[in-house]
């Protein structure tokens, strides 16, 4: 599947305005012409670095029919004003048409323009074998991240063709490989539970099957990201009606205590030097929990223990704490129907994610993951959301990357994964955008 960049021939079905107005009738009625003279009166360069860069571009002085729609294109005139030399309105002749001024709507697009990156989950229960959901994936995102078919469960049980494939389709497509989870405390087989294999022979097993996923960037591959460990604190509320919070008391717990990121980190980290792979260029480590996207005593034990890490790690590869590199993924599984604030997954507003995006910047990236959202089938209060997060994402310049979760599923695989699963409604059921994914991307700007 060859990735359509932008202007170069790729065009969706019309979406309309989220003010009622389609984007290609928006352009029609200012003009090419129009837009390109009012960008050079404002002082406006419509070229970066030798290629186009239209993007935030605003043509003033829109004209309206009166009704809303702005009029047709061609029924609207439009003058530049005049002059002291002559009364007559200047012809301009028009050098670009509207569409090629017009940024592409597809994430994967705005992404690239702001230097970041936007992304999917992928699963084995999914359609990934077909071919429009091949396209839909390649196209509109540059992060294929694994859900379920990295499970050491389900790796047990189907072997790793589904991974293979997803590596496959992410170099074809020059995407990032999320590999995800890496070591979970409830991800862990029977016979390490029994006491059969060591804890540490199965650590060992993980770190060289995730390894193995990762290709030198050398070779024009995307870097592969890797959420080394996955949700080793836990926050609770007491009887006493506040949240408190500690370490889950995994059998790696058991094996490492506090130690427990600075010994994993340590352990992705030299296996990927001793495969000839660059650590921060080639894979990034990344931890990953639950709950950390607002401020309280979850995201608060998250960082002091990954700032305690980072520091453990500089001494223990003897290198500065700037040379560590170290992200942090912040799960965002929003839950519309839990407004107390003790209850866990609710819906941040713009402030409180903003913050706790610049409080995990002074560890390292930040990487907003399983973004999805619960308790509600109003398809209006999802978007409201979705743009939230976008034009935060957008803002934020640690902000290093946004994954949706199940953004191509259609239904849930389980009946319990229906208890959750929620359709963000991006997508029809034919893989094709919805006038939603266009108001969403309309967020993804500078």
């Amino acid at each position: 599947m060859a990735i359509q960049e932008a202007g170069q021939g790729q065009h969706q079905e019309e979406k309309p305005h989220p003010r009622g107005i389609s984007r290609r009738k928006f352009l029609g009625l200012a003009g090419g012409a129009a837009a390109v003279a009012g960008a050079t009166a404002l002082g406006i360069s419509l070229s970066q670095g030798g290629e186009e860069n239209t993007e935030g571009l605003v043509v003033p002085g829109l004209a309206s029919d009166g009704d809303g729609s702005g009029g047709e294109s061609g029924n609207l005139p439009l003058t530049i004003g005049e002059t002291p030399i002559s009364t007559a309105t200047p012809t301009v002749e028009a050098t670009k048409t509207p569409e090629s001024l017009y940024p592409s709507d597809s994430f994967r697009e705005r992404a690239r323009v702001l230097g970041k990156k936007v992304g999917t989950s992928v699963d084995l229960a999914e359609d990934f074998r077909s071919p429009a959901y091949e396209e839909a994936a390649g196209n509109n995102f540059n992060i294929l991240f694994t859900d379920g078919s990295l499970l050491q469960s389900v790796v047990d049980k189907y072997g790793i063709s589904s991974i293979q494939r997803f590596r496959e389709l992410a170099q074809k497509n020059k995407q990032v490989l999320y590999a995800h989870p890496g070591i979970w405390h409830q991800d862990i087989p029977d016979t390490v539970k029994s006491g059969t294999k060591d804890v540490e022979t199965f650590i060992d097993e993980r770190v060289d099957l995730i390894m193995g996923m990762v290709r030198p960037t050398h070779g024009g591959d995307e870097p592969t990201f890797i959420n080394f460990l996955n949700e080793a604190t836990f926050a609770q509320v007491g009887g006493d009606g506040q949240v408190h919070t500690g370490w889950e008391k995994s059998v790696f717990y058991k094996t490492y205590g506090e130690d427990l990121m600075k010994q994993l980190y340590l352990k992705f980290y030299k296996a990927g030097v001793e495969k000839g792979l660059l650590p921060g260029t080639d894979f990034r480590l990344i931890y990953s929990d639950y709950d950390t996207y607002m401020p309280g005593p979850k995201a608060d034990f998250v960082y002091n223990n990954l700032k305690k890490a980072k520091g453990d790690i500089a001494r223990a590869l003897e290198i500065s704490l700037e040379d560590v590199q170290l992200d942090v993924a912040m799960q965002c599984h929003f839950d519309v129907a839990k407004t107390d604030g003790l209850l866990f997954h609710k819906v941040p507003t713009e402030d409180e994610l903003r913050s706790s995006i610049g409080k995990f910047s002074e560890i390292g990236k930040v990487h907003l993951t399983e973004f999805n959202i619960r308790g509600t089938n109003d398809q209006g209060a999802k978007t409201d959301i979705m743009r939230m997060v976008a034009k935060v994402f957008s803002g934020s310049p640690s902000a290093e990357s946004l994954t949706f979760w199940q953004a191509l599923r259609q239904k849930a695989r389980t009946p319990s994964d229906a208890k959750t699963f929620s359709n963000p409604g991006l997508f029809d059921q034919n893989y094709k955008t919805t006038g939603e994914y266009s108001v969403v991307s309309d967020s993804l700007v500078a």
